[in-house]
Order: C-alpha cells, then structure tokens, then sequence
C-alpha cells in the first residue's frame, strides 16, 4: 500500500486532485503491447473506468477512480506510473528518431507493433499546444512491396472541442479485445488516411434512463483508400461505440463499410442508405448495382472474473460480413481467454488463447460459407488496403489458434512469447493475400524490448514452418527484426 504522507509522488497528488492536473492529450496508438497491458491492467484493477478494447485510446479517456491511489500493489503502481509519468510536462514538444528492419516481412501481424519492410528510418515529432494535438512521423522504407517508399504513417493533427477530438489521421487502428488480431479493423494493413473523430472522456450519460450504459466512448472515420484498386479512390467509413454497463463487462459495437470511390455513387442518399442497411447485399442481380457499400457490422466483449484463486477475463468478437432482417450474419468470429497477475518487485505478466475464424458463419453452420469473408461483388478486391486485409491478418477462410504470454519488468523492459496454429485460405481462393493456395501453418515468435530511458531497443526471432496442402510442398522459414528508437528529446 502506498504510504500517506506528504511526500507523495506528483501522479498520486494529480490521481487525488483528479480534474486539477490534465492528462497527457496524445493519443495512444496500437503497437505498443507493454503500454496495453498496462492499460487492460489498471481497467481490471478498477483504477481506470473507460472502454479499452477500441484503439486508439484517447488518453483522457482514461478516468482514474477517486481511490485509486489506495492499496496498489507493487506491479500496479509500476503500471501507473508508466500510463501516467510523474515528470510529465503538458503542452511539451517530443522529438524521436528511429531505425529498424525485418529479414522477412511478417505475414502474422498481432497487437505489437513490428518492422513492415527490410528496412525502415523514421522522425517523429509530437506535441501539444492547448486544444491542438499532433505526432508527426516520416517514414523511408526501403524496397517496398506497395512502391511506397515515404509514409506518414503513425501521423495525426487535430483538435479539442468540447469533449470530442477531431483530426486528419494516418493511424493504425485496432477494435477489437483480440490480442493477436481484430475481425473488423486491425493494424493488418497500413494505416488508412482519415478524418477522424473521436470522444475525449469516457463519461456517463447524462440521463438518468441511460445511466446504465456507464462509461461510453465513440469514434468515427472517413478513410481514403488507394486509387489504384478496382474501384479506385473508394471510401472506408467506420464507427464503433464501446461502453461499460458493468466495472467488469465490456462491450464494442463496431461497423465499417468501403463505397464510393470512381463510377460509385457518393451522395448523402447513399450514405443514408449505407447507414440503415436496407439495400445491402440485394440478392437479385438487376438492383446489385444499388448495394451502396461492402459492409461489416457486429459486436465483441470482454468479461472479467475470479476463478481458481486468480484473475480471469473472457473475451469474444462476432463480425457479421451479410445482412439477414436488418441484422449482421454470416458471422466471422473470435473467443479468447486470458489471465494475468503482478509481483512484489513490480513486474507484471499476462497470458492468453485465442481463436479466431476468418470463414462467414464460422462456428456457427455446419456448412461455412467459403470465399465471402472479405470479398465482395462490386468491390472486387475486397476488404483490403494496399495488399494487405483491413481485418485480421490471415485474410479470409482461416483458422488460428494462438497461446502467448508477456512479461513486463518493474522497469518497463519487456518479455513475450507467442505460438500459433494456422489453417491459411482453406478456399483456395486466388484473392487471398496471404496466400492463393491452402497452407497449414505453425509459427513461434519471441522478442523482447529494453528501455535505457533516453532510448528503446526491441529485438525479435520468428520461425514459420508449414505445408502447402495440395501439392504437399513444405517450407520453412526463419525471420529476425530489430527497432530502435532514440528520444532526442522528452519535452520542454
């Protein structure tokens, strides 16, 4: 327990003053595993109230509880301090340089974030200037497969009004609980360019009729995808709303959808026809021409609980790629189980399975419907952003069965493991990017990240072992990455 005396450190003074000392006003991007199990850490602890599972995570959305500084054992503390630093400066200016590479680039994206091509250099500068907000971030990639070889992608600038942030964003985005991949809207892709919108503080409604809904965020986008695609200069619009009717329960209503885009049409009626899902995926041909977009809707949640003498979280995402009365179906879906715990010296560690299908009506038919996940009739190359799916990241028609674990240090340096099973396009569908043919896959990834304090190393090893099902053709392949970023400077 900490102590109460007056030599409290400066985040427990602001965790007691709560509205005296504002939060940091970036934005917390995915592809930091250590900073989201320290968030999912302090949700289950009950020292923080917002929905999590939708990334990003505005940071002050992150209301702390008017006790929380009371009885944190030592591996929450640790956590605390590294969400909320007790040195942080508001309105600061961060400037980063980064260098890393890949031997081979990663089919399998989870959570963390990794190298996309052999090589990468990056600046970053980031900061905040009252209601202002931005992380800017230049990238040069060498050899890259979508010929991209400069991205601005991790960037974003935007705005505070009211309780709402609006802002032009090349983020990655991850709705979902999942920890080694989202049905809807993952970082399998790169970045989409977007304006975006997205509510600052987790509240409670207002209304007492609603007050059961508890803590809600939202967070809409409008994204441009590439125009060299099938429909060129299509459009990817996305709205999840996430919400905590419980401490313990979390819920996620997410939909996205691709139109627009050249010899499409793009009016606010189409929209409105998008919106209600009237005319979506009509099954006589003469109107398919009026299907204003390719849409996936559904929901996920998380459930925490005790068992066994220890923690336990339950978590599940069911992705509808069809529509039946009104409702998603032809579901993808996703279940998982994981636990987790602290040590006295200030380490953390959590553990997890997941298992996701990529096939419409998965677990739910006993005849799946092949080649329909991420594909679609007008949009004919599908689900996807610059060859990569926008969804999970085996694409359509997979299994995955995954078991990793992570280790966090009282320091922030960081330990993970993680083992799949992976049925890869058990179609055979040509479309699939990972993929044309059936494979059957097993990985083993291992990596590790070490804070110096005025720089971060990250190193990683995988090995990819499988056989093409057809022709019965094995391969094996083993792939190394390293990242480095250097903080040039912390703020002033």
């Amino acid at each position: 327990m900490l102590s109460r005396d007056s030599t409290h450190p400066a985040w427990v003074v602001c965790l007691s003053l709560l509205g005296v000392c504002p939060a940091r006003a970036e934005l917390l991007i995915p592809g930091d595993v250590r900073l989201r199990h320290d968030v999912q850490l302090l949700a289950d602890a009950g020292i923080i109230d917002a929905p999590v599972t939708g990334w990003p995570v505005f940071l002050a959305d992150l209301n702390i509880a008017a006790n929380a500084h009371e009885g944190l054992d030592p591996g929450a503390t640790a956590a605390l301090q590294r969400v909320f630093p007790a040195h942080e400066v508001i309105d600061r200016l961060r400037l980063e340089a980064s260098a890393g590479g890949i031997s081979e680039p990663q089919r399998f994206r989870s959570f963390q974030d990794t190298p996309r091509e052999q090589a990468e250099l990056s600046a970053r500068l980031a900061g905040t200037r009252g209601r202002l907000a931005f992380d800017l971030t230049a990238t040069w990639v060498d050899d890259p497969l979508d010929q991209q070889a400069w991205r601005a992608d991790g960037s974003y600038a935007g705005f505070a009004f009211g309780n709402w942030f609006a802002a032009i964003s090349a983020t990655d985005r991850w709705w979902g609980p999942g920890w080694d991949g989202s049905l809807a809207l993952s970082s399998s892709a790169r970045p989409i360019p977007a304006i975006t919108l997205q509510r600052r503080r987790a509240l409670r409604p207002g209304s007492r009729w609603l007050r059961w809904v508890g803590p809600w965020t939202m967070q809409v986008l409008s994204g441009q995808l590439e125009s060299d695609r099938d429909v060129p200069n299509a459009r990817l619009f996305g709205w999840r709303f996430g919400f905590k009717p419980l401490p313990r329960l979390e819920i996620g209503l997410t939909r996205t959808a691709q139109w627009c885009g050249d010899g499409r049409p793009c009016d606010f009626d189409t929209f409105l026809d998008l919106l209600s899902g009237i005319r979506d995926n009509p099954q006589d041909s003469a109107t398919r021409e009026n299907d204003p977009g390719n849409q996936l809707a559904g929901f996920d949640l998380r459930f925490a609980f005790h068992g066994l003498g220890r923690p336990w979280g339950f978590y599940s995402q069911w992705i509808g790629e069809d529509e039946a009365n009104g409702l998603p179906s032809a579901h993808l879906a996703q279940l998982g189980l994981e636990t987790w715990g602290t040590r006295r010296g200030g380490g953390s560690y959590r553990v997890h399975a997941e298992y996701s299908e990529t096939t419409c009506s998965a677990l739910t038919d006993s005849d799946p419907n092949f080649r329909c996940a991420y594909n679609h009739t007008i949009y004919t190359g599908g689900y996807r952003y610059r060859g990569r799916a926008i969804g999970h990241s085996m694409d359509g028609d997979g299994v995955m069965l995954s078991v990793g674990g992570l280790w966090v240090g009282a320091r922030g340096n960081t330990w993970q493991v993680l083992g799949r099973r992976i049925e890869v396009n058990r179609s055979d569908d040509p479309r699939n990017t990972v993929s044309p043919l059936k494979q059957d896959v097993y990985t083993l990834e291992a990596s590790h990240t070490r804070d110096f304090g005025f720089a971060e190393l990250t190193v990683g090893l995988g090995h990819e072992v499988g056989e093409f099902t057809q022709t019965g053709v094995d391969f094996d392949e083993t792939r190394v990455f390293a990242n480095w970023i250097w903080r040039v400077s912390d703020g002033y």
